[in-house]
């Protein structure tokens, strides 16, 4: 009796087991405490320096807008004086005040200066104003006693060299200035001050005074929301640092005098403070939550020895489960159906089977990860619970595959069944990482056949499962005979192709692209695979079903080494080898494209890797990284077959391709559809703007050639040139008189 012998066993061998248990748990205790504190005071030191680190960022941000500032409004000013000094410095004029009223009111109006004067080169003042109107002398004069420092610092600055002239109206040069804070009744103020260009009719001579334009500032909230900082809606002001709450970051400006005039404050976000005392009490808790783990262990240490028993119940349900979704698996599934069609028997009823395939369940899976598709796979089972009966069974076949086994009435019940099943599952899935649309494909089979084998109804739903997803997905399919015969033909099809790529049946042709002069510049590798019938079948339909029958990374292995075979004896040509979303998306197949790139060619030939827009429809910051890891292995990149499918300009500006290449839907009616010819121009002048290479497929004649030539095109391919030629017959097209010259 294997069981009772298992369970003496591990009866005997559990006192041994308790006690190491316990000796290991002590030990990982005692370990852990050790641990944590010492992460505790890592984390603690961290957090300390990325908070001081974090601070001095924004202390800089802040000067460095505040400095940005100061010099956008002096030079501002002093531009705005060096256009307008002919007329503001004219003397005895009715229009003496006009222009300096006007810059008056430009520096209040649009630039925001609180005050702005005109003094003379005698300092007597001019004109005055308060936000664009016009003060009274009495009134202003008193606030140019805080600008005299700076006034005096700019004259003298004047005087050490040439008052700045107005030589040419068309050569500007701005006006001498320079800028201070002031503290006015308990308000700060930036104060700029500028001397007023002499006009060239001026008699000027070295040092003579002249005219001063000074405006006042006012620092407030609304100065600091001006200059665009993140932390804006922090910031504070303060008279000066030395009163700063210890919570708060302080930047100080100070007059030239060197006295504080304000002080920038703002949060530092987490106060050391605070994280002493959050370290504290996470050491707190964690000190006893291990005090309590301890004292448990002791009091229970009975319960010990029973997680080393076997749960029994548990291995018999997963036996016949799935661990994911808890739904019945494939053997429990069988059962369940044999027990189905025995009922037959007994009442005159059908039994109707639906295989059931998530659409779009490995974008979702290699978009978002596997978590995510577990996830997502768990909420599939519960939305089929809630559609089916109690007395339904729905079974996780493994992968996104499902089965729905159920006794009906009569097959329209069963139809009504898989049509709200696939109506159910089109709508949105709510999960932790967001919200997902799939959708589903179902195969379905009804049978009131008592002698029907399970097996066979499986097969049979799985075949019209098939089908389904062949015409789109997101349907339903009943199985019938000649359904049956298709599948029967697609699986010949796909042995037959299993043949040829263990065989090395696949051949290589090799198609030419050629430069505006008839030179070629680039061969692309296409295969060709011929059915056992001796039927050519296309390439787009047997690389389809490569990748429907999971052989696309073999077949793409084998391209390489056909292609390593051909072009091993030449030297100073490119090759472009095309990429399935399969292939693209593998990690094996990347490492294997960066070991034939790096092991099997010399320095002088170039690859090039050719991918649709629907390879680029996964993940975008993994096909940026696989892009990317190819590009630094040796590769260039083109588009392929743009113009079709979902042209998508996003894709050309997020991937930065070397090549575009042209999709011939467009060039086979380039000469009579103008339609054709001025969307084909626009891809055209798109390429040429970026500085992408654009290359025309499908060029059949030499009029379709010469019009591309003139709508800025310079690279060509198509049968004008010659079909493709077999890998003995490449050198052909680097002969003089070779297939573009015979062409042209």
């Amino acid at each position: 009796m294997p069981g009772v012998q298992s369970d003496i066993i591990e009866d005997a061998s559990e006192p041994k087991s308790y006690g190491y248990a316990q000796f290991v748990i002590k030990l990982l205790v005692a370990f852990s405490i050790v641990l944590i504190g010492t992460v505790t005071f890592v984390i603690w030191v961290s957090i300390n320096q990325l908070t001081e680190q974090a601070s001095a960022g924004q202390r800089a941000s802040i000067s460095v807008h505040l400095t940005a500032e100061e010099h956008r409004l002096r030079d501002t000013i002093a531009t705005a004086l060096a256009l307008e000094a002919p007329i503001s410095t004219r003397p005895a004029q009715a229009d003496t005040q006009v222009t300096p009223l006007m810059l008056s009111r430009y520096v209040n109006e649009i630039q925001k200066f609180s005050y702005a004067f005109t003094l003379s080169p005698k300092d007597e003042l001019i004109l005055s104003t308060q936000d664009g109107a016009v003060l009274e002398p009495r009134l202003g004069a008193p606030l140019l006693v805080y600008a005299r420092p700076l006034i005096e610092q700019l004259r003298g600055k004047a005087r050490e060299g040439t008052p700045v002239r107005r030589q040419d109206p068309d050569n500007l040069q701005p006006a001498l200035s320079s800028q201070g804070y002031v503290r006015i009744n308990g308000r700060p103020y930036l104060v700029t001050a500028a001397l007023i260009p002499t006009p060239l009719s001026a008699d000027v001579q070295q040092g003579r005074e002249q005219a001063t334009f000074v405006a006042f500032k006012q620092i407030d909230a609304s100065y600091f929301q001006s200059l665009s900082l993140s932390s804006a809606a922090e910031i504070a002001l303060a008279a000066s640092c030395r009163n700063t709450a210890p919570d708060l970051n302080c930047l100080e400006k100070k007059s030239i005098s060197g006295s504080p005039v304000f002080a920038v404050t703002w949060p530092k976000g987490v106060t050391n403070v605070a994280l002493v005392e959050r370290t504290i009490f996470l050491m707190a808790v964690v000190i006893v939550i291990l005090a309590s783990l301890f004292a448990i262990f002791f009091v229970r240490t009975q319960q010990i020895q029973r997680r080393f028993r076997i749960n029994r119940d548990r291995v018999a349900f997963l036996a016949f489960h799935d661990a994911l979704t808890t739904l019945p698996n494939r053997a429990l599934a069988f059962d369940r159906l044999g027990q189905m069609i025995a009922t037959l028997r007994r009442q005159q009823k059908w039994v109707a089977v639906h295989a059931l395939d998530l659409d779009l369940f490995k974008t979702v899976n290699d978009t978002y990860g596997h978590a995510a598709g577990d996830e997502l796979l768990q909420a599939v089972a519960q939305r089929l619970l809630s559609l089916c009966r109690s007395t339904d069974t729905v079974c996780r076949l493994g992968g996104d595959e499902f089965l729905v086994i159920q006794v009906v009435e009569e097959p329209a019940q069963a139809a009504r069944l898989a049509d709200r099943l696939v109506a159910e599952m089109a709508r949105p899935f709510m999960l932790n990482f967001g919200s997902v649309k799939i959708g589903c494909s179902i195969g379905t089979v009804t049978s009131d056949d008592v002698k029907a084998v399970p097996d066979d109804l499986v097969l049979q739903a799985d075949a019209a499962l098939y089908k389904a997803k062949a015409d789109g997905g997101n349907s339903v399919t009943f199985f019938s005979e000649d359904l049956d015969n298709a599948i029967t033909l697609r699986k010949a099809h796909e042995n037959a192709l299993r043949a040829a790529i263990s065989g090395s049946a696949i051949t290589i042709a090799y198609q030419g692209m050629f430069d505006a002069t008839g030179r070629c510049v680039a061969l692309e590798a296409l295969a060709r695979w011929r059915a056992p019938d001796g039927s050519a079948i296309s390439p787009n339909e047997f690389m389809r079903l490569a990748e429907e029958s999971h052989q696309a990374i073999d077949l793409g292995r084998l391209i390489l080494e056909k292609i390593a075979e051909d072009t091993q004896n030449l030297s100073e040509v490119r090759i472009c080898i095309n990429l399935s979303a399969t292939q693209l998306h593998s990690i094996d197949f990347q490492n294997l494209l960066v070991e034939f790139i790096r092991d099997r060619f010399s320095p002088q030939c170039s690859f090039e890797l050719e991918i649709t827009e629907a390879a680029l429809m996964a993940d975008a910051a993994k096909t940026r990284a696989t892009i990317d890891k190819l590009r630094k292995a040796g590769y260039t990149i083109s588009l392929d077959d743009f113009g079709t499918g979902y042209s998508s300009l996003t894709h050309v500006r997020e991937f930065d391709f070397d090549r575009i290449k042209i999709d011939n839907y467009f060039i086979s009616s380039v000469l009579e559809d103008r339609l054709a010819r001025f969307m084909v121009a626009a891809i055209a002048q798109i390429c040429h703007s970026i500085g992408v290479e654009a290359v025309a497929e499908g060029v059949e004649t030499e009029e379709v050639r010469a019009l591309l030539a003139g709508l800025n095109i310079n690279l060509f391919q198509g049968y004008l040139f010659g079909q493709g030629v077999a890998g003995s017959d490449i050198g052909s097209f680097f002969e003089e008189g070779s297939l573009a010259t015979k062409a042209r």
